[in-house]
């Protein structure tokens, strides 16, 4: 059995593609697919190839290497930010070809113009209960999925039914762009501006009309070119499968933004845990032969809500927003797709547990090892939060509550690791081939793992393939 799942397993931003890449070295022969299933490109990472950075969103860590990757059923996908942003980024920098690599999923819904300008509004109207969307039209993608109202990839293929499917998903937005106020719709051109420049006001003169010839026209043109890479990815996986052929399913943000079991509202608006995939990709259970997941050695978030290990809430560390934000800055958590400073916080046990509980974790893998020793100045412990006493109180250490707002002004109970020394680069790489873990460290592993559930770790002291090891408890 050749495919292999990788998930996040906390809030996204875990470096899902440097492990998807580092596994994808575990193959004698290499990968022959990597395959992403859900979400949109409110998702990101960045996968460091020959000290080469590549920022993706759609596609899988494996189209920097050259990879053939495919976009699956349970995405939605904006084709002129995948051929413009994604695709023109990686022409003449890789020795990947899209047009011979790249499977869309005739099955993905597409993001429109309209979708984005909704989405705009959207998080406006949500107020405290934003999830802070990244204004990619995400959730008004998959709401028009779930009407019925959709477009999909074959749809933009079938020149005569198209106008038809568009006039009925216009009918249903027309009463909503109506009761859109004149400052709503200036909000949301200011914000797009700001995201793309020229191209952000492009979107906005789209999408804020309901031109159905003119989208028609657009959508088709889409079509025609990415008409090779539209197909029956079901009939294509599973062929590939049959061959013996090795494949990677890569999972978007992680299990705590999974829209069933995360912290509702505060989370995207599809599922990433790891029985997903099989709906995503349509694959079966029996065909999965391990599933990974990734975690950070330190959590971060990009995105509202409450979160009760954040840093600058533990009374211990006397540390500020402000004082985050810089720590945020000087370690790298800044988010691929927003650009915002990612909110820090202390590995928490009872979403760890949670998360294991669902996936059925074979192995896991902690990254960013090497920057949690940046918060020396505030303390000389690494923390894990193992029981939320909540302002009803109750107490939480098994599972977080279904009322995610419970949480909010919680107080936590930690268990403290002494740090380990920060090491420099060589000093990592005589860890990564001896496999002899400082004292400290290997106490904090082990704990890691033992609340995920596993004896089998990767761990990842910096971002190329070398800074990595696999290790056993």
């Amino acid at each position: 059995m050749t495919i292999k799942v990788v998930i996040g397993t906390a809030w996204g931003d875990e470096a899902k593609g440097k492990i998807s890449d580092f596994i994808g070295q575990e193959f004698d022969d290499g990968v022959d697919l990597f395959a992403r299933w859900q979400g949109g490109n409110n998702a990101g990472h960045t996968v460091v190839i020959d000290g080469e950075k590549f920022k993706l969103n759609y596609l899988p860590a494996g189209a920097a290497s050259g990879v053939d990757v495919m976009l699956g059923h349970n995405m939605v996908i904006h084709p002129q930010y995948l051929i413009r942003k994604e695709i023109e980024q990686l022409k003449g920098k890789s020795n990947w070809n899209p047009q011979k690599q790249l499977h869309i999923s005739d099955r993905a819904h597409i993001t429109l113009d309209q979708h984005i300008v909704l989405d705009g509004v959207i998080r406006a109207r949500q107020g405290k209960f934003s999830a802070e969307s990244t204004l990619r039209g995400i959730a008004p993608t998959y709401a028009d999925k779930s009407l019925r109202f959709g477009i999909r990839f074959a749809d933009i293929l079938d020149e005569k039914r198209l106008p038809n499917k568009l006039e009925a998903m216009f009918r249903h937005h027309q009463p909503l762009f109506e009761a859109i106020s004149e400052s709503e719709m200036l909000g949301v051109k200011s914000a797009l501006e700001n995201m793309y420049g020229t191209w952000g006001t492009e979107i906005f003169e789209n999408g804020s009309n309901l031109d159905i010839e003119r989208t028609a026209e657009r959508c088709l043109e889409i079509g025609e070119t990415l008409s090779n890479n539209i197909k029956d990815t079901t009939l294509l996986i599973h062929d590939l499968h049959e061959m013996g052929s090795n494949i990677i399913c890569e999972g978007a943000q992680g299990v705590m933004l999974d829209v069933d079991h995360g912290a509702y509202p505060y989370t995207t608006s599809s599922n990433m845990v790891s029985d997903s995939v099989c709906a995503g990709l349509g694959i079966n259970h029996k065909m999965i032969a391990e599933t990974i997941g990734v975690y950070k050695a330190w959590l971060s978030r990009v995105g509202g809500g409450p979160l009760p290990t954040e840093l600058y809430l533990d009374p211990e560390l006397k540390m500020t927003k402000e004082q985050q934000d810089d720590l945020a800055r000087k370690t790298g958590e800044t988010g691929t797709t927003t650009g915002r400073c990612r909110r820090l916080a202390w590995t928490d046990g009872i979403n760890l547990k949670h998360v294991a509980r669902l996936t059925g974790l074979d192995r896991i893998a902690v990254t960013k090892l090497d920057t949690i020793t940046e918060i020396r100045p505030f303390s000389d412990y690494a923390k894990i939060g193992v029981r939320y006493h909540l302002q009803n109180r109750t107490t939480v250490s098994e599972a977080p509550p279904a009322n995610w707002n419970l949480v909010e002004g919680c107080s936590v109970k930690y268990e403290k690791f002494k740090l380990w020394d920060n090491l420099d680069n060589d000093q990592w790489a005589d860890v990564a081939e001896t496999g002899k873990l400082p004292e400290t460290l290997n106490h904090y592993v082990r704990r890691i793992a033992d609340l995920a559930n596993v004896k089998n770790m990767i761990l990842s002291f910096g971002p190329g393939r070398e800074a990595t090891m696999h290790h056993k408890i």
